[in-house]
């Protein structure tokens, strides 16, 4: 199997941080919809990986560590430089859960949800909170009052084995100068913990815990399928992911198929036992990893156009600038090289008056001259064909001197 990056079993979470949580957060900083999702079975470390230990600074996840470093770099930004006073920044978060297929509002109120699909919004969930943020220690406070209402029980593999998919979400809203015109950008970065999948029989699965695990089973297949298909479309056949067979897949569509820089996190379990589900886990990854994607940024087009604009504007006036210099430069030579050619004409006329009346001495004198009038035109002419190119940098003082100097 290839992967982008393989980690051991002693490995930190600021190690995982490093390969992952850094460049999501540059994604989505700079204006690109990002997403991350882990997949593995149950209790392979996927919550662990994502949340880690609250209140452990060392043991924390993946979402609390993008969490700190985002306003990091929002406390960066609205600090600015000069041109940057106006820069502005709203974080918002979002936490929902996918629970035998109902879509719950983890902060507000554990209300059930229904999803719906607009053109330009996509898939959205109706009615979701989302909380402004002002700091890390906010999105701290948020993320533990959601994950406090996530569906979990125990089983033979784990005391807190999560029942539900969960789906932790920041929007950023950004207002910025770009050579002095105004631009904003709307970025999401969407981050998934997935149920673990899970065999009943191992487990020792009854009753409700069977039937959580039963929805868990049934959309983790429906993922399977759609990124199958997805891999499949991208060879030129007509294949329609079944992506609203699972309340999952219809939600994290535009993860896997829309404008977005999905990453997926595999977890694997290193005991033997456990091999045919490892290699599952594994297959899964490589499915993935063949999708491909196209991202855009995602800023007011009507802004980006300006912009755009007033760049080639910008170019164009020292492109003009250049052609001026250009122009005046040649026009200064080209009379300089007229003087000279009327200087040889008299010249030439001098020697054949002299040649006639006998005066060798004079007629030599006056030969000299003429040859180095004859190569001063040549070194002028060089000049002037080279106008094209560098002529805002050679001034007529100049080629003067190359005419007067080297050149001779």
């Amino acid at each position: 199997f290839t992967v982008d990056v393989a980690f051991p079993m002693d490995c930190t979470q600021l190690d995982i941080f490093k390969a992952i949580g850094v460049d999501l957060v540059s994604h989505s900083w700079n204006g690109y919809n990002a997403s991350m999702f882990a997949y593995g079975q149950t209790s392979s470390g996927k919550s662990f990986s994502m949340m880690g230990v609250r209140g452990d600074v060392e043991l924390e996840g993946i979402i609390p560590r993008i969490c700190d470093l985002i306003f990091k770099s929002a406390d960066s930004f609205l600090a600015g430089g000069p041109g940057e006073e106006d820069n502005e920044v709203h974080i918002e978060a979002s936490y929902l859960e996918i629970y035998n297929e109902a879509v719950v509002d983890l902060l507000g109120g554990c209300e059930k949800l229904k999803l719906r699909e607009d053109p330009h919004l996509g898939v959205f969930a109706v009615g979701l909170t989302k909380e402004e943020l002002s700091s890390g220690n906010g999105a701290l406070e948020a993320i533990e009052r959601g994950a406090s209402g996530r569906k979990v029980a125990s089983t033979k593999y784990n005391s807190e084995s999560s029942r539900s998919h969960a789906i932790f979400e920041l929007h950023i809203h950004k207002q910025y100068q770009v050579n002095g015109s105004a631009m904003q950008s709307n970025s999401r970065l969407s981050l998934t913990d997935l149920a673990g999948s899970e065999r009943s029989a191992k487990l020792g699965s009854s009753g409700s815990t069977l039937r959580e695990g039963n929805n868990i089973n049934k959309s983790l297949a429906v993922l399977g399928k759609c990124i199958r298909a997805l891999v499949v479309a991208q060879s030129g056949k007509k294949v329609f992911p079944p992506f609203r067979e699972s309340s999952l897949t219809f939600y994290l569509r535009e993860s896997l198929a829309g404008n977005v820089l999905t990453t997926m996190l595999a977890a694997v379990s290193p005991v033997s036992l456990n091999t045919e589900e490892t290699l599952s886990t594994l297959r899964y990854a490589a499915s993935a990893k063949n999708i491909k994607t196209t991202v855009k940024k995602n800023e007011d087009p009507a802004q980006v156009k300006i912009r755009e604009l007033t760049h080639e504007v910008e170019q164009l006036k020292r492109k003009l600038a250049m052609a001026e210099r250009k122009t005046l430069g040649a026009a200064q030579l080209i009379d300089f090289l007229r003087e000279q050619q009327a200087a040889e004409a008299g010249v030439a006329a001098v020697i054949e008056e002299e040649e006639g009346g006998g005066n060798r001495e004079a007629a030599a004198t006056t030969v000299n001259r003429r040859a180095s009038t004859l190569r001063a035109r040549v070194a002028l002419q060089r000049i002037l064909s080279s106008l094209t190119g560098n002529m805002d940098e050679v001034s007529t003082e100049t080629a003067l001197g190359i005419v007067h100097g080297s050149a001779l």
